[in-house]
C-alpha cells in the first residue's frame, strides 16, 4: 500500500444496493474520496429484507472495497427467513406456503415490535458484534487513519466508540438523522429516553470530530452536549454526473407535468394537497390528457391510492413505486414542475435529501412544507413557490400561476453565476472535499 494514500473505514448499515435516499450518503464519500488521495473502506451488512434494492447506486464502486457482515437484527432475519420460505414452497403447496408467509409477517411485526422494548438505542445494535469483529481484523490488516461511522442506525456510533478506545483510530460520527428525542429515533419509555441521551452525549464527547447534515441538527447536537467535539456540517447531496443530459422531450400537445419524487409516508401525507389538486383541475377546466401528477418512489403509508380513488382523481395520477435512481433523475429533468412536499412538525433543521436533487434538476418548484431548513436551500437558486401544508387555497392560487407560466412558455429564470455556484456546492464531490478539510483538520 502507497504510504502517502490516507484510508478510512466508512461504517454504515445503509449501503448499496439497498434503495433510498439514506444510502446514498456514504455511497457518494466512497465513490469519490479516491480522487482526493484518500482509499476507502466500506463496513456495512449482508442483504437485508428492505423496501427496495438499486444495482445503479453501485455505479463507481467497483474499485471499493465493500465488506458485508451477518446480524441478528430483524431485517436481516427476515431476509434469511424469506429465502428459506422460497425454497420450501418448492416443494410444498403455494396455499401452505402463502399462510406460511403471513404467519411469518405476523411473526416479524411482534418480533419487531419486542425488539423497539428491550433494544437501545435501535434494533441494529444486534449488527455491532458481526461488524466488531470484522472491523478489529480491518484494522489489523491496513493502516487505517479514520474511521468514520454514520447514523442512523445510531447503534453504529456504538462501534466507533468502541474502535476510537480501544485502537486509538480517529473517529467521526456523522448524524444524517436526530438521535435522543430525535424525529426517527424510537423511544418507548422515559428510561428509553433517558439512555439515549446518556449514549449521545457520550458519542460526541468522545469523538474525534463529528458531522450534522444541516445547521439545524448541529444546533440540536451542541445543546445536548457542551463538551462536544468539533461539529461540521456537511449536507446531503447531489452527483453532477446525473445531470449532465438536460435535453428535454417537446410534444405537439403539451401536458403539465408535476412530478414528486420521494417516499409517501414520514412526514410526506399528500391528503391535503390532492384535494387542493383536485380543485385546481376544476377551476382550471383541465382533462387527463392536459395534466399529470406523477408520485415517483415508495408508498410506505400505503394509503396514497385509497385517497386518489376517494377523490377521483385515478385519470391524472401516476404512482411508479420506487424506480432505479437514474429512471427517477429522468423524471426530474422531464417535470414542468415539481412537487416539493412534506408535512406534520418535522423540526426547523429538518432537510429532505431529494432537496438537492430538486436544485439541480433546475425546475420550477412547489414547496408545500414547513419552514424548513430544506425551503432555505431552495430559495437560494430555484424557482420557488412555497404554501404550508394546510394552507389548502395557497397551495391552489400556486398551482394556478405554475400552470400559467406554463401555457405562456414562460422561461425558468436564468441562474445567475452565483446561484449556479451554490448549487455546485451541493454536488457530492464538492461535500467529499469538505469531509477531506475536516479530516485534515482532525490530523
Amino acid at each position: 500500500q502507497d504510504m502517502t494514500v490516507k484510508s478510512i473505514l466508512l461504517i454504515s448499515y445503509y449501503f448499496p444496493p439497498m434503495g433510498m435516499g439514506g444510502t446514498q450518503r456514504v455511497a457518494g464519500f466512497a465513490r469519490h474520496l479516491p480522487a482526493f488521495g484518500w482509499r476507502p473502506l466500506v463496513l456495512t451488512v449482508k442483504k437485508v429484507a428492505y423496501y427496495a434494492y438499486d444495482e445503479t447506486l453501485c455505479e463507481g464502486l467497483d474499485t471499493v472495497p465493500i465488506i458485508r457482515t451477518g446480524s441478528l437484527d430483524p431485517l436481516r432475519l427476515a431476509y434469511i427467513l424469506q429465502q428459506w420460505l422460497q425454497k420450501r414452497r418448492r416443494n410444498r403447496r403455494r396455499e401452505t406456503a402463502a399462510a406460511t408467509h403471513a404467519g411469518a409477517r405476523y411473526g416479524r411485526r411482534r418480533l419487531r415490535w419486542l425488539l423497539n422494548s428491550l433494544l437501545i438505542p435501535d434494533q441494529k445494535v444486534l449488527w455491532l458484534p458481526f461488524a466488531y469483529w470484522r472491523a478489529r481484523r480491518l484494522l489489523q490488516e491496513h493502516k487505517i487513519d479514520w474511521i468514520l461511522t454514520s447514523g442512523p442506525p445510531h447503534s453504529a456510533h456504538l462501534l466507533g466508540w468502541l474502535l476510537h478506545r480501544l485502537y486509538g483510530v480517529r473517529w467521526l460520527a456523522d448524524f444524517r438523522d436526530g438521535w435522543s428525542g430525535g424525529d426517527f429515533q424510537p423511544e418507548a419509555t422515559p428510561l428509553h429516553r433517558w439512555l439515549n441521551r446518556r449514549l449521545q452525549r457520550r458519542v460526541l464527547r468522545s469523538a474525534t470530530a463529528v458531522t450534522a447534515v444541516s445547521e439545524g441538527l448541529k444546533q440540536v447536537l451542541q445543546a445536548s452536549e457542551p463538551q462536544h467535539a468539533p461539529i461540521e456540517v456537511i449536507t446531503n447531496g447531489y452527483d453532477a454526473g446525473a445531470f449532465s443530459n438536460r435535453k428535454r422531450r417537446r410534444t405537439p400537445d403539451p401536458v403539465f407535468d408535476l412530478v414528486h419524487v420521494g417516499t409517501l409516508g414520514n412526514f410526506v401525507d399528500p391528503t391535503v394537497f390532492l384535494a387542493a389538486f383536485q380543485r385546481f383541475i376544476e377551476d382550471a377546466g383541465l382533462t387527463e390528457n392536459k395534466v399529470r401528477l406523477w408520485f415517483i418512489g415508495a408508498d410506505l403509508a400505503g394509503t396514497l391510492q385509497q385517497h386518489v380513488q376517494a377523490l377521483n382523481l385515478e385519470p391524472f395520477v401516476q404512482a411508479t413505486g420506487y424506480i432505479s435512481h437514474p429512471d427517477a433523475i429522468k423524471h426530474l429533468l422531464q417535470a414542468d414542475l415539481l412537487l416539493y412536499l412534506v408535512t406534520g412538525d418535522p423540526y426547523p433543521g429538518f432537510i429532505p435529501g431529494k432537496t438537492f436533487e430538486y436544485l439541480a434538476a433546475r425546475r420550477p418548484i412547489l414547496a408545500v412544507c414547513p419552514d424548513i431548513e430544506g425551503l432555505t436551500i431552495l430559495r437560494q437558486a430555484a424557482h420557488v413557490r412555497h404554501a404550508h401544508p394546510e394552507d389548502f387555497d395557497r397551495i391552489v392560487l400556486a398551482l394556478k400561476a405554475f400552470y400559467l407560466e406554463f401555457m405562456n412558455r414562460t422561461p425558468v429564470p436564468a441562474l445567475s453565476p452565483e446561484k449556479r455556484d451554490i448549487i455546485q456546492t451541493y454536488s457530492r464531490k464538492a461535500l467529499t472535499a469538505k469531509l477531506i478539510k475536516l479530516l485534515k483538520a482532525g490530523g
